[in-house]
């Protein structure tokens, strides 16, 4: 018998993509959870192939499919104006024709390269917080260093794109006549920065001072591979001891999380106190958008949609929902009995 998981994921993208359209569409008053339920109900039913008499919660956890009038409500929120929110800057940083050097920017590892000024880079997290540094190198002998904490709410991201953006400002004020390199051990951040359309305000500033600037190159560095600098660089964004605080806006990321975990605390209330057969409750006591990857004959058992007692007695098919023994017939206590 084929899983029904094989396809269920485009499924749910549909109907994620379907509630949002009737969301904005139907009036207030009509968008409530019953409202969500029927539509949602459909799909799921053709996604397990259960019986329609299989309840709405029990659908959504066999499906691993949240509940999307609680999805809808959640997600509605208008979090686009939020000051404590990073937020994309449109247009391109310069015109379309102006672009970094091809030797600006390497994606191979360059930590061999020991000529002239060299600028390390590094973002870590800890359970104290996220932190940001760069040092300078020249001779194996570490001349200047910076570092900063962020806080904890802050990505590992973030704390990449400031200390390149803090070394490449630190490389443009440098008086010296030899090459200047900032080894960075993320690639993401490098391409970030030397692309003329980013959205990010520190990867422009990035762009727009590695322009002014065509003796400024970064290149990428494999992490812990015994790099003197890129160590050090490490080492000084885990130190506790960081006094710069760096106030820097939360991702957009961040309230989603929060919006996400708040989205589950509301279906894991909603199971708890469901009063229906609890026969999948025990199988499943937390709401998980973790598939079980079952197919319709697990559907059908651990819903106790069988033609056992328990069931048939729901439809006065039987006198008694008694099992032999005397016990209620439930499917999983006839496989366990």
């Amino acid at each position: 018998m084929p899983e029904f998981f094989i396809h269920s994921k485009r499924f749910l993208l549909a109907i994620t993509g379907l509630i949002d359209q009737l969301r904005r569409s139907a009036p207030p008053v009509t968008a409530d959870a019953e409202f969500f339920s029927s539509i949602q109900r459909r799909f799921l039913l053709a996604i397990i192939r259960a019986y329609r008499t299989t309840d709405g919660l029990h659908l959504q956890l066999a499906a691993a499919c949240w509940n999307l009038f609680i999805h809808s409500k959640t997600f509605s929120m208008d979090i686009t104006g939020s000051e404590v929110l990073e937020h994309r800057v449109t247009g391109w940083t310069t015109r379309s024709c102006k672009r970094l050097l091809s030797h600006q920017t390497s994606l191979d590892d360059g930590g061999s390269n020991n000529a002239g000024t060299r600028l390390y880079t590094d973002g870590s997290k800890s359970p104290n917080g996220v932190g940001a540094a760069f040092c300078v190198t020249q001779d194996n002998n570490t001349t200047h260093k910076w570092s900063a904490k962020l806080t904890k709410d802050n990505t590992v991201f973030q704390a990449e794109l400031l200390a390149l953006n803090e070394a490449v400002k630190n490389a443009a004020t440098l008086k010296t006549n030899l090459p200047v390199t900032i080894f960075v051990d993320n690639r993401a951040s490098i391409q970030a920065s030397s692309s003329p359309k980013t959205t990010n305000r520190t990867t422009r500033e990035n762009f727009e001072i590695l322009l002014e600037n065509p003796h400024i190159k970064i290149s990428w560095i494999k992490a812990r591979a015994g790099y003197f600098g890129n160590k050090v660089a490490d080492d000084l964004a885990k130190a506790e001891s960081n006094d710069v605080q760096f106030d820097i806006k939360l991702p957009k990321c961040h309230a989603k999380n929060i919006l996400r975990k708040d989205m589950m605390k509301q279906w894991q209330s909603e199971w708890d106190e469901e009063d229906t057969d609890r026969s999948t409750f025990n199988i499943f006591p937390k709401a998980s958008l973790q598939s079980a990857n079952w197919n319709r004959a697990y559907v059908l058992f651990f819903t106790g949609h069988c033609l056992f007692p328990s069931y048939v007695y729901r439809f006065h098919l039987a006198n008694s929902p008694l099992c032999s023994c005397g016990e209620i017939g439930t499917p999983i206590h006839d496989a366990t009995f």
